[in-house]
């Protein structure tokens, strides 16, 4: 079983970390069209790959109301409101 730890292709591994950092900058891709600073969800995205993803994609837009997704009016009851 130890054989199987020992003996990893470095083709594998290099594979696997290039595609851990490329769902990273998705992340950051992501977060960034949805208001959030790029650099701050890169960073997330590369230390945690997959969940970061995952919480890039749950994350709120900052910009609904600026391009129409959010009634100004909505908004503005909301604010009254809270």
């Amino acid at each position: 079983m130890s054989e199987i730890f020992t003996n990893i292709d470095p083709n594998l591994v290099f594979s696997l970390m290039l595609l851990h950092c490329l769902i990273g900058l998705t992340a950051g891709i992501i977060a960034d069209s949805k208001g959030y600073f790029f650099s701050l969800w890169l960073l997330i995205g590369i230390m945690g790959g997959t969940f970061a993803l995952i919480a890039s994609i749950n994350l709120k837009s900052k910009n609904a109301h600026k391009i129409g997704l959010i009634n100004s009016q909505e908004v503005e009851d909301k604010i009254k409101l809270g």
